[in-house]
């Protein structure tokens, strides 16, 4: 993985509330740096290995990120492990050939995410009893 200098703030996975619900979010958008996504990404994952299996709900944000082959490869090893601790899955941001490839990986992955074109509408499924 080809490392890159950058200058962003670390800032990490949070759980939040919509709706009285409480929610991971995963904001890879705010990141350019590979680095500091998949840092945020694992940390995440850690998260949710706390919480008992189907119980976390998670929104997350790739809007305009552009990962390498290798960082998805690592995210995706990383996020088959909290697979068992996810209880409903929203993200944000794929366009064109990111929507294609976030497709095949549900298929093969089962994961539970769906995909939205709005934070609202995505939250709102979240966050659904």
């Amino acid at each position: 993985m080809v490392k890159e200098v950058s200058n962003e703030t670390y800032k990490k996975p949070l759980w939040k509330h919509h709706k009285g619900i409480e929610y991971i979010e995963i904001n890879l958008a705010q990141y350019s740096s590979e680095d500091l996504m998949i840092k945020h990404y694992a940390e995440a994952c850690d998260m949710i290995l706390q919480r008992p299996d189907k119980s976390v709900r998670i929104f997350t944000d790739i809007t305009d990120i552009n990962p390498s082959l290798d960082a998805i490869r690592f995210c995706k090893d990383i996020g088959e492990k909290a697979q068992r601790g996810i209880k409903s899955s929203a993200i944000i941001g794929t366009v064109g050939f990111k929507t294609i490839m976030l497709k095949i990986y549900i298929r093969y992955s089962g994961s539970p995410v769906k995909i939205f074109s709005s934070k609202d509408a995505a939250l709102d499924y979240v966050t659904q009893q």
